[in-house]
Order: C-alpha cells, then sequence, then structure tokens
C-alpha cells in the first residue's frame, strides 16, 4: 500500500517538476526577473524529489544496487539543488545584512551546483537500473540517461524546457505502470477467485 501510494505521488511530482522547468524557462526568456525563474526552480525541485520517489516505489528492489545508487545520488543532488536554488532565492532579499546575503549567493550557487552534478549522475545510472529492470517502458530509462547531457547542452537555449519536457514524460512512464500494475493485479485476482 505505502509503495502504490508513494508511486501515486511520484507521479504528481514529476508533473510537477516538468510543468516548474517549462514555467522557469519562459519565465526566464520573458525577462521575468530572477525571483520568479529561482521560485520555479524551488517548485521544480521539489517535484523532482516526489518523482524520484514514484520512480524508486515503482522499481522496489527490482533495480539493484545500481538502481538504488542512481536512486540516492539523484535525491541528494535534487536535495542539494533545492538548497542551493532556497539560498539564492533569499540572496535576493533586501531586509538581510549585506554580508549573508553576499555569503547566502556563494553558498547558494556552490551548493547547487554540487546538486546539480550529482543529480545528473544519479540520473544516467537509473536510467541505465531501468533498462536492466525492465519494470518500465525501455524508453523511460533511455529518457533518463539522455536528459541531463540534452540539457546541460541546450543550457541556455531551453536546457529547462527538455528537463520539463522528460519529467512530464516520466510522470506518465510511472501513470502507465501503475495502470498496467492496477490490470495486472485485478486480472491476478480474478484468475485466482476462479480457481
Amino acid at each position: 500500500m505505502f509503495s502504490s501510494d508513494l508511486a501515486r505521488w511520484g507521479v504528481l511530482g514529476a508533473l510537477i517538476a516538468g510543468a516548474a522547468w517549462i514555467i522557469s524557462s519562459i519565465a526566464n526568456l520573458a525577462s521575468a526577473g530572477e525571483v520568479p525563474v529561482l521560485v520555479a526552480y524551488v517548485v521544480a525541485w521539489l517535484g523532482a524529489l516526489g518523482g524520484l520517489l514514484g520512480l524508486h516505489a515503482r522499481h522496489g528492489s527490482g533495480y539493484g544496487w545500481l538502481g538504488m545508487t542512481g536512486f540516492l545520488a539523484a535525491f541528494i543532488g535534487a536535495t542539494l539543488a533545492l538548497a542551493g536554488s532556497l539560498l539564492t532565492l533569499m540572496s535576493r532579499g533586501e531586509i538581510l545584512h549585506q554580508d549573508f546575503l553576499t555569503q547566502a549567493l556563494g553558498l547558494g550557487l556552490f551548493t547547487t551546483l554540487v546538486g546539480l552534478v550529482l543529480f545528473g549522475a544519479g540520473l544516467v545510472l537509473l536510467g541505465f537500473a531501468t533498462l536492466l529492470a525492465r519494470e518500465m517502458p525501455a524508453w523511460s530509462g533511455v529518457v533518463l540517461i539522455v536528459a541531463i547531457p540534452a540539457a546541460w547542452i541546450l543550457t541556455g537555449y531551453g536546457g529547462s524546457i527538455v528537463l520539463g519536457v522528460v519529467w512530464l514524460i516520466l510522470g506518465y512512464a510511472l501513470w502507465s505502470g501503475r495502470r498496467n500494475a492496477a490490470a495486472q493485479q485485478a486480472a491476478h485476482l480474478d484468475q485466482t477467485s476462479e480457481d
């Protein structure tokens, strides 16, 4: 039951992350200012954490040490990137002391950078583990492997849109996998009741 609930929340988290990444890119292109973009990043990282938990729940222990390593790296990376985005957002405030603002900005940028590297490495490992586990469609593993390199290549030209589309695709994969698992369980219960 807990795994099923986590997978359900993972679908929602992945969809929120996808929408927030796309909104951050649009806000950035529209020159809406740094604060709206940072708020969208915070929402995107929160959604990504939920999506990762859902992906982990979907796989269970089926993806072995490679998947667990990838999950932990991606989860810790997303957490660090979330903390870095929050620190960077705090550094944009006018109320706090100037020295604190400068330190918050530096720490925020450093934390985000470390988080991005861990997150990217973790997603690649998760992609390979997803391919090997065969619990989800193969294309979802390929999307995880290609996502971060594609986003980094397109950084100034829509890297956030790439991440948004990737998280929307993963949300769909989690949703369809959950639906397929429910259908298989219902078929198994029907067959058991006939016996």
